[in-house]
């Protein structure tokens, strides 16, 4: 059991609000705490730039959108060798 010590107008209103509710305050601060939502926290951008920036991140300059057509190619190209090269599946077995 812990104490916590709050103004006795405080009280006196918890007692009241508990009461219409027909509960012990007891009850009702564990009612209302059960039920209370925490905020979400509010990351913002200048957030992650600070934090990559303690973490010593650094984004380097990508040309992946530039060589977009070149990167599709290449992987569609070693993909079909790959299919070309396997087996068929042998289905008269």
């Amino acid at each position: 059991m812990s104490s916590l010590v709050i103004r006795s107008e405080l009280a006196e209103r918890l007692r009241q609000v508990a009461k219409a509710h027909d509960q012990p305050v007891e009850n009702f601060l564990e009612t209302l705490l059960d039920n209370a939502r925490l905020p979400k926290p509010r990351v913002t951008l200048a957030d992650l730039g600070k934090a990559a920036k303690q973490a010593n991140l650094r984004g380097g300059a990508s040309d992946l959108a530039d060589r977009s057509r070149e990167i599709i190619e290449e992987e569609y190209e070693r993909r079909a060798a790959r299919w070309m090269n396997e087996e068929p599946n042998n289905t008269d077995a």
